[in-house]
Order: C-alpha cells, then structure tokens, then sequence
C-alpha cells in the first residue's frame, strides 16, 4: 500500500495521466458523486487523447457511463455503487437478495409478531433499525460486545429482534443487503484489477471499507491512496484527522508528496495554505470577504441574486459557482425556490415524484388506509380528515379540484370533526338540508351562497377518492410491481382525473423499472402503501441535461468539495450553531456504538467514543480547510446574525481565519472579533435596498365605485369607519363576505344563537322585573336549548363547537337582561320584538336603522338591536397595543351613536352620515391596518390586490 499526498485535485490527475494504461484494469473508488464526476470526466479525456472515442458525459446517466470507461479497463465507482456492484454481479448472491422495500417489510412483520414491539413507537424506527442492522451485519461485530454496551431493557429487546430478524430471514432463504454483503466480499473477483486507487478521504473509514481494503491487501493488490494533505505542512490541524485515519495502513513516514503546484496567487488560496499555522498574510485583492446579514433569508437571498448577477453579465460560469451550507438537503428547497425566482438553475437532485402533484396525490390516496391514527382516533380501517382532503384537492388531479377545494375553504369550519368517509356523506347531508332553508337573514353564512348542486359536486369527490383508495389499497397478496400496475391501471382508467404528463409518465416508467426488481416477497395492499413514498422518491431518477440556455449553480456541503476547482465559492450560515458540524444520532444509534461498530476488524483509527467525538471536531477543520482550497478567484464567508427568531452568534472558526490576516480580538478590549474585522474591511454588512411601499392611501379603484342607489345600514358605516377598504369589499364581492374559519363562524353562530335567544326570552316572558330576575337568569339555558334545536340545522357543528356558541350566546343574554333592569327608575319592563326600522335617503344612498327589540317602561321606551351581532362580531382583535384597543372601543361607541341618533330623526347624526355618503361615492377606501386584519374575511383578497396595484405601478 502507499499513500501519495496532495491538496490540489490537479496533482493527481497528472499522476493518473501518467500512470493509467488502457491495458491495465484499474479499480477506482470516491467518497462522493461529485468527485465521481470529475474523476469521470478526467478519464473521458484522458482516453480521447489515446484516440478512443467517447461520447460527452453530461449527457449520460451514471450507469452508461460506468460501462463505457469499464470497456476501457476502468473501473470507477463511488465507494457504496461498488458494494452494490460487489452485491449484485453473483447471480446466486443476487437470487435470494431482497431489495431494502422488501427487507423493511420483513422488519415490520418481525415488530408486528412481538407483543412488545406492535405499536407505533418501535414501528416508526423501522428505517432506522433498517440501517443499524446493515451496519451491524457488515461490521460483524459481535453481539456479545453490543450486549454488553448497555443493560436497557430496550437496548436487549433490540438486539432480541435483529436476532429474530436474521433468523426469519434465513428460513427462509433471503438475503438482506447486509448478509449479502457479507458473502459477496469473500466471492467477489478483486485479483482482476491489476491497480487499485483510493482516492479522497473517507473519514472515517467505515467497517465496509476497511474489511474491503484488508482483503485487497491480503491477496497482494496494488493500493494507492490520494488523500488531501499538504505534506510540507503535515502538522497543521486541518491534517490532523487525516493521519489518525490513514497511518494504520502506512506509516506517516512514508508518504509521498505529489503536490507539484503551489496554490497560492490570490489572498484565497493563500489563506487556504496557511489556516491554522502561524503564518499570516496581507489583504491585497478582494478574493476575499465575510458579509453579515440580519436573517437567513435576506442571506441566501443576496447570494442568489448575486450569482445570478455574475452569471448574467459572464463573470463566471455557472458550473464554476457553488453554495456550501450545512444540511444542504435542509436548504435545497429554500435554494431552489430562489433560484426559479432570479432565473437560475441549480445543480440539485430533481424534486422527488412523491413531492410533484401526481406522486403527492397517490401517497394520500394510501395515506388514507396507512394513517397512523386509524385505530386511535378512529375506529374504521382508514382516517380521511379535512387536511388530507385539502391536500388531494390541491394537486390539482381531480378536474374539478378548484371548484371543490374553493367548496372546502368556505365550509371548513363544517368538517372539523370530520375523519371517516361516513362522518364526511353525514355532515354533507345536514349540510344540505341546512341550504334548503337557509334564507336572507343568513347572508354572512357561506351555505347562502353555495347552492345544493355544488354540494353534490363536493360529495362526488369524496365518494371517488372513497373507491379509488378501496381499489389501489386491496387484499391481494403479490409482489410489489403487482401492486403498482393495478394502481397505474385504476388511476389510468378514472376519467375524472387528469392524465400525467409525458414527464412525469417517463419517470413512474422508470420506477416501475426499478420495482420490477421488488419481486421476491409478497406483500399485501397495507403494505405496499406503507412503502409508497419510498417508491416514489425515485432516487435512481436523473433529470435530463439543461438546455444550453439555462445554468447550473451546485448547492452541497462543506464535506463534499475536497479535490473539486470553483471560481466562486459561497460559505454560507458560518455560525457556531453550525461550524464545527452537529453530529445528530437516532437511536439505536450512538456516538458510543458507532465506535463499537468501526473499530471492529482491527480497525485502529477510533477506539471509544471519546475518540471518535474529537475525531468529528477535528474533521470539521479539514472539512473547512477543503472548502477554502477549493476556490480559486472569490470566496464569500457569510453568517446571519438570527436563525428562526433566535439570535446567532458567528463561528469560533473565524478567529483563526483573521488570525493568517494578523487580527486578533484584543481580551482587554470590548471589542469583538466581528468589530475588529469591520474597521479592517474585511466584515462587511450587505447594502440593502430602500423598502418600497405604498402608504395604505386612497388607490383610486378605477371603474370600481359603490353605486348610488343602494342599501347602507348603520351597520355598514360602522364597518366603513372600522376600514374603509373592508366596506369597499364588502359591497364589491358580497359572497366573500361569509365566514370561514371555525373562529368566525362560532362567533357567527353565537351571533345567531342571541338573537334567536332574544326572540324566544320575549315569548317566554314578556314582562321581565326584579323580582322575577333569577327566575329569567335561571331559564335562559333551556331557551338556548331551545334555540339550539332550532338553528343547528343552519350550523351542523360538533358538540364542543356548540358549548362555546353557548357560552357567548348566554353572556349577551345576561348582559342584555341586566342592562334592561338596571333602569333606576323603574322595577319592571315589557318586552316585544318590533321596534324601530327607520328608511332615510342621504346623498344618493338609502340609509336603513334597526332596533328590533322594544323595551317599555312606565314612563319610557328604550330600544336594541338584536341582529347587529351577526355583521359586527367580526370586529375582533387579539392585540395589547392599546391605540388599536381604543380604536376599537371608539368605533363601537361610534355605531351605537349613530344607530341611535338616526332612529330618533336626529338632523346631526344624518348630517354625519352625508358625509360618510361623500366620501363613498368619492371611492374613498383607504386601508386602515391593525390587528383586525388577522380576522378580517377579506384579508387574502385585499394582500392580492395590493400586489397587483404595486406591480402595475
């Protein structure tokens, strides 16, 4: 064996172009696919050199390529394609292999099968416990070590089940990736590789590999490491973690430098030669920079837009760019999206068919029958509640998904305790009957303006999403390509869905490809929709090449860079939180039995978790140390100063990174490390635009005005000094104005219960007195009883629903009854529904005023509302700012005001609603924000508009 050390990925290009012949053959493993491709693509030339045609290679898929550089004698391989290539090429191995779909649903049955382990807590591990096994079936560990790890009950029970595991799957003559393994590195042909390279660090080297290694030593191959080091500076710590991984195969002492280019023209990759050395140098190009945001979105951001900018105006090639952050699978959707928005493409794995619409819409469809809360919530063989609902509307594959998901959203607050398909035919038949009555004085309720054939429609959907799911998820024991050719056909043959696109077609055809392999166990309906996502992640999948006038950015993280050239790099969310990386475990899985696992095999790199923890701190150094000698012209560190509302701080890294400019924080001073690099220029804060906005003043609605003519009610004005734009709204789109959410429509409904409460307090006692008070207190639960039965029909709520809808409903009451005998003066009242209504026409405009309940005294005659509940109750804020708390009083008292005053005739109140009558007619709808808007039923029309008028300004 011999390891040759080089930081720059060029140095070992020119060894392998000097060292490969097309008549050797040459095993060539990596640690990553992003080294597999440079490494391909090196290859691709070097053969064309030696005049041997070969196609361009980002226009093929991995596997084409690997064949073609095979032919050539070449065999490169990312380390885990190798083991499956090593799995794979024995046809007797092959056989018996179950694919990992299959093998987890082996575990499954075994947890089903044990008392201890049938229940959700241990069922939702299987992937995990999936991946333990094979690690530990690889690693051969004994499992007298691993017992004596730990005298947890859980702990044993574990080890109990993998026995059962490998025991259930050898009676029955299956292989698992992990045994597999086992019997394909003792049969595999190594001896025909003539060379072998190792190339790029694996840190640490896992059980596989070394077994892999050892075995290759073991028959006499010839073995050549490249790894990552600057030998001339072996002792720096960024090295550290490579030679406590690598010296167990050669001595320190004996490797070889083939480090024949020194990197080091610009502040960039000075820096990068003398990190966490005692050298420093001096700032004399802009290679280099720290930017400091305020958040994480304006961050990311500012570094797409500005790549997009360099890539526009040519200042750099789009594959020469890369963003390195932390969890890149985390950040990859933030990115992407960012990336559709400044016309970029990123280099990133397609989204997965599982999260396009006709992937999303299968995985409910089987949701349905696999939901983890059947049997909990429910006591059927499925669970179907609103979200669920909302979620198969919203892919959009049902061609009448708009017009019944606009159904759902004005009827949500009715599906509430909707779970099974029973509970959702039964609220859709009271909800019908409810539209049969439903009459003028339910105008804010969302049924007035939906009529019955529309509930039709939406009871057609459930019914056919109720037999789609009883199809695809059925009864039938056959393997899993069984299983997706009869949901293909059944989703294929219902003519109410859409058809998927070619794209989307090509990409099930290829899943189906890969199913076809699923074939040797056989799995029922339950099952296979238990696997479904995993089906339709489609990981094998690759997007076709770009066309040439789209761009590719790369997105990954710090670990996969080592031996790759970028122009740019972007360092991104540089804080402590994530630079030195997290190690995150799951159990089983532990920093203590990760190191039982790898130091198996005599492997020497990791003896306890101890070791293994400082090992993960010192690969983060490297880990860095890789990222800055990967960029050759700009590199940009940038951290946001907040993360989810949570204050940030910057990475200790950047002490030694200012530390090779000679900066350091002085511990005498009060100033940090960030202030001294921002009177060195170095740290810098980005120059952000001027927000611009419009000041929620008159935006003149052209062609849009409330005509003359029409009914205004006191109610309306209130509404109008409230926020002229709702008023505005509320004229403009009347069918928007029914509420929605369970929160307005309980209030709705409360609003409905007083006033029907009210009506029937009159009947029952028409005269009320203080002597007869707590009689009329104590009866007003059975008139809300009675009032009950009488609008539930109109409200098919849930129990729960209705407590509250009584509690409010009874607190107006009691005030109303306390209000009415607190007259000083008098002892008693007569009580009568008729009142006042009061028609007056003020500027073009028909004013009305109602008080319909009549409340006679001796000697006076008072009068209330008892509707205006139902058009004021959306007056409701969840604020402790006490300007909007006063607005809010102001306007009520307003109202009651002019309500009053234009029911008595009174020439200053008409006066005042002239005026209001002006400005209508002169559309005057300024917006008035605030806490209200939270609860306004306008709220999503009104942002809407205020985007198109922003954009047509």
């Amino acid at each position: 064996m011999e390891i040759l050390g080089s930081p720059n990925t060029n140095d070992i290009e020119l060894y392998l172009n000097k060292n490969t012949s097309i008549n050797d053959k040459t095993l060539h493993l990596v640690p990553t696919m992003i080294l597999y491709q440079r490494r391909a693509n090196f290859y691709r030339k070097l053969l064309k050199s030696k005049n041997i045609d070969m196609p361009v290679f980002h226009r093929l898929k991995d596997k084409e390529i690997n064949s073609l550089l095979r032919k050539n004698g070449i065999f490169l391989f990312e380390i885990n394609r190798f083991f499956e290539e090593m799995v794979n090429s024995n046809s007797e191995i092959k056989s018996t292999l179950l694919s990992r779909r299959e093998t987890t649903i082996i575990l499954e049955r075994v947890l089903k099968a044990n008392p201890v382990t049938n229940n959700h807590v241990w069922l939702v591990l299987i992937p995990k416990l999936y991946d333990f096994f094979q690690n530990l079936l690889i690693s051969g560990t004994p499992l007298k070590e691993l017992k004596s790890y730990s005298s947890n009950n859980s702990w044993g029970i574990l080890l109990s089940i993998f026995e059962d595991y490998v025991k259930h799957l050898k009676e029955n003559n299956y292989l698992d990736y992990g045994l597999a393994w086992c019997k394909a590195i003792k049969v595999y042909d190594l001896k025909k590789f003539d060379k072998v390279y190792i190339d790029g660090a694996f840190l640490p080297v896992q059980p596989g590999l070394h077994k892999l290694i050892k075995t290759l030593n073991d028959i006499g191959s010839e073995i050549k490491f490249f790894v990552p080091i600057d030998l001339e500076k072996k002792d720096s710590p960024a090295f550290k973690v490579i030679k406590k991984t690598y010296s167990q195969y050669v001595d320190i002492n004996d490797w070889k430098s083939i480090n024949f280019v020194k990197q080091d023209h610009n502040v960039v990759q000075k820096l990068a030669r003398n990190l966490f050395t005692n050298e420093t140098i001096i700032v004399d190009d802009p290679s280099f920079e720290i930017i400091e945001f305020e958040t994480l979105e304006e961050e990311f951001t500012s570094i797409v837009q500005r790549i997009s900018t360099f890539i526009k105006r040519d200042i750099v090639k789009p594959h020469k760019v890369a963003i390195i952050t932390p969890n890149p699978m985390e950040m990859r959707p933030f990115v992407r999206e960012l990336a559709e928005l400044y016309d970029l493409k990123c280099d990133l794995p397609p989204r997965a068919l599982v999260h396009l619409p006709y992937g999303k819409f299968i995985y409910l469809l089987f949701q349905i029958k696999t939901d983890d809360r059947i049997n909990t919530l429910v006591q059927a063989d499925h669970f179907i509640d609103k979200s669920l609902v909302s979620e198969l509307l919203y892919q959009n594959i049902y061609k009448e998904s708009q017009e019944v998901l606009s159904l759902l959203e004005q009827l949500q607050a009715f599906f509430e305790d909707s779970r099974t398909f029973n509970e959702w035919y039964n609220q859709l038949s009271m909800l019908k009957e409810a539209r049969r009555v439903i009459n003028e004085d339910f105008r804010n309720h969302p049924l007035y303006y939906i009529s019955e054939n529309q509930l039709d429609q939406f009871q057609l959907f459930i019914s056919l999403i109720e037999n789609i799911s009883r199809k695809v998820v059925n009864n039938a024991i056959v393997p899993f390509q069984k299983h997706l050719s009869n949901l293909l056909t059944t989703l294929s043959e219902e003519e109410h869905l859409y058809k998927p696109n070619e794209d989307i077609v090509d990409r099930i055809n290829e899943i189906k490809d890969i199913v076809e392999l699923d074939d040797k166990l056989n799995i029922n309906g339950e099952e296979f929709g238990s696997k479904i996502q995993s089906i339709f992640k489609d990981d094998n999948f690759q997007e076709e090449e770009y066309p040439s006038n789209q761009v590719k950015i790369t997105v990954t993280g710090p670990n996969n860079v080592e031996f790759q050239e970028y122009d740019m790099i972007f360092l991104t969310r540089f804080t402590q939180n994530m630079y030195p990386e997290k190690i995150h475990y799951k159990w089983p899985m532990s920093m203590e039995v990760e190191s039982i696992l790898i130091k198996s095999n005599d492997n020497k790199q990791i003896n306890n978790s101890s070791e293994l923890f400082n090992f993960y701190l010192d690969r983060s150094l490297y880990h860095l140390f890789t990222v800055l000698n990967s960029v050759s012209k700009k590199l940009t560190i940038s951290y946001s100063k907040r993360d989810n509302g949570l204050n940030q701080s910057v990475s200790h890294y950047l002490h030694d990174i200012a530390k090779v400019f000679n900066i350091e924080e002085d511990i005498q001073s009060e100033k940090s490390i960030e202030d001294v690099l921002k009177e060195s220029n170095l740290l810098l804060n980005p120059s952000s635009r001027p927000f611009e906005y419009s000041d929620y003043t008159n935006e003149n609605i052209i062609g849009q005005s409330i005509k003359e003519g029409i009914e205004l009610s006191i109610e309306d004005i209130a509404v109008y000094e409230y926020c002229p734009k709702r008023f505005f709204y509320e004229k403009q789109f009347p069918n928007q104005r029914a509420f929605q959410s369970v929160f307005h429509i309980q209030n709705y409904a409360s609003a409905c219960l007083y006033e029907r409460g009210v009506i029937n307090l009159v009947d029952k006692f028409p005269r009320i007195s203080k002597e007869n008070k707590k009689v009329v207190l104590l009866e007003i639960e059975n008139i809300l009883d009675e009032s009950k039965m009488e609008l539930y029909g109109f409200f098919p709520l849930g129990q729960r629903y209705w407590e509250d809808i009584k509690i409010r409903a009874g607190f107006h009451l009691e005030e109303l009854i306390k209000k009415v005998l607190n007259n000083t003066e008098h002892n008693a009242a007569e009580l009568s529904i008729g009142g006042q209504k009061v028609v007056k026409k003020l500027n073009g405009y028909n004013f009305v005023g109602e008080r319909e309940l009549k409340v006679k005294y001796p000697t006076v005659t008072h009068y209330y509302s008892i509707s205006n509940l139902k058009d004021l109750q959306s007056f409701s804020i969840n604020t402790l700012d006490q300007e909007e708390l006063n607005n809010h009083k102001r306007v009520k008292e307003l109202y009651y005001e002019l309500l009053r005053g234009f029911c008595y005739g009174s020439n200053q109140t008409n006066q005042k609603l002239a005026l209001y009558a002006e400005k209508i007619n002169n559309n005057s709808f300024e917006k008035n924000p605030g806490g209200h808007c939270i609860y306004c039923s306008f709220k999503h029309i009104c942002m809407e508009k205020e985007i198109q008028f922003n954009a047509a300004d």
